[in-house]
């Protein structure tokens, strides 16, 4: 079995905690946490209305 190492808070993993799940269920619920951040960064970075920190230093 592989593992994968994401960062969370430990706010979050002690709320996911206290809901008594299992840790394989707070397992599938941070990788989902994980995909759904990936595909909005993806989504954000595609749109070219979305304005980036270092959109400054490409118009100098």
């Amino acid at each position: 079995m592989s593992t994968i190492k994401i960062s969370y808070s430990k706010y979050v993993i002690d709320l996911l905690y206290n809901c008594y799940l299992t840790e394989r269920s707070v397992a599938h619920l941070l990788v989902s946490f994980q995909r759904v951040a990936l595909e909005s960064r993806k989504e954000r970075n595609m749109d070219p209305s979305v304005k980036h920190w270092d959109d400054k230093r490409s118009n100098e």
